[in-house]
């Protein structure tokens, strides 16, 4: 018997603007890329692409022994320490 699948209607893409609060009728973000007006701005910025080996199975791991927290706490330790060189 085959899957049934079910149809994806595609939205164009619109960046989330994270609203924090409202001050004189103005949305305030915590975006850094949008104004204190509301509109885009540019900023100099840097991106990062990256893989982790074996991602996949650790994440796995961590989910069936329930040490979830354990290994975030790892990865985000290793990121930080990484980010400091």
């Amino acid at each position: 018997m085959q899957k049934k699948l079910r149809k994806v209607r595609k939205v164009p893409y619109a960046p989330k603007i994270e609203v924090i609060a409202k001050v004189a009728g103005k949305q305030i973000s915590r975006n850094p890329y949008i104004g204190k007006d509301g509109a885009p701005t540019l900023l100099p910025s840097v991106f990062v692409f990256m893989d982790i080996l074996g991602y996949s199975d650790l994440v796995l791991d961590a989910e069936r022994s329930g040490t979830q927290q354990s290994l975030l706490e790892q990865l985000h330790g290793a990121l930080a320490e990484g980010g400091n060189g």
